[in-house]
C-alpha cells in the first residue's frame, strides 16, 4: 500500500469493535514506525504506554478522559497512551544530557545541553515544543495502522489533574 492510500484508508473510528484483536506481530509493526518518527534534536520527548488489560483500559478511561472519550478507550483493542515530557523536565540538565549525551560527549555535550536548554526556554512554550513531538509520533504510529489496515483514533480530551494519579 502507498502512503497515499494508507492516509486515504485511515478515518477516526468513532465506535470500537470489542472483538477484534491486534496480533503482537502488527502491534511491534506500529511501534517501530512510531519510534522512526523525527524528533528534533534527537530529544525524542515522547514515551508510548501500551494497555491491552480490560481493567486498566476502564480505569484511564475514567481517570484520564473527557466522557465522549470515555467508551472508545474502554472499547479499543489496544490503547495507547502516547506522554510528553513536560517543559520543566524537557530542558532540564537531566534530561538534555540523556538524550544529547547519545551523540555527544565532553566538552560538546556540555555546549550542546547549554544551547539546547537555552533554545527550549525560549520557544513559546517548551510543553507545546513536547505536544508537537508528541503529534509527530501519533501521525507517524495511526499512517502505520492504516498501512496494516488497523483503524485507529487519534483524540485529546485528556484531563491532565486527573490522570496524573493514574500514572
Amino acid at each position: 500500500m502507498s502512503v497515499q492510500q494508507a492516509a486515504q484508508f485511515r478515518k477516526a473510528i468513532k465506535i470500537y469493535d470489542k472483538t477484534k484483536t491486534i496480533s503482537d506481530a502488527h502491534l511491534k509493526t506500529i511501534l517501530t514506525t512510531g519510534a522512526l518518527a523525527p524528533s528534533s534534536n534527537g530529544l525524542e520527548p515522547v514515551k508510548v504506554i501500551i494497555i491491552k488489560d480490560q481493567k486498566l483500559k476502564e480505569q484511564a478511561a475514567l481517570n484520564c478522559f473527557m466522557a465522549g472519550n470515555q467508551q472508545k478507550v474502554k472499547d479499543v483493542p489496544v490503547l495507547a497512551l502516547l506522554l510528553g515530557s513536560n517543559g520543566d523536565y524537557l530542558t532540564s540538565e537531566e534530561f538534555l544530557t540523556k538524550r544529547l549525551g547519545r551523540i555527544f560527549e565532553g566538552e560538546a555535550l556540555t555546549n550542546n545541553v547549554k544551547g539546547m536548554s537555552n533554545y527550549l526556554k525560549t520557544c513559546l512554550s517548551p510543553d507545546m515544543f513536547s505536544d508537537e513531538q508528541t503529534h509527530i509520533v501519533a501521525s507517524f504510529l495511526a499512517l502505520q495502522a492504516a498501512d496494516l489496515k488497523i483503524g485507529s483514533s487519534i483524540m485529546g480530551g485528556v484531563t491532565p489533574t486527573q490522570a496524573i494519579p493514574f500514572f
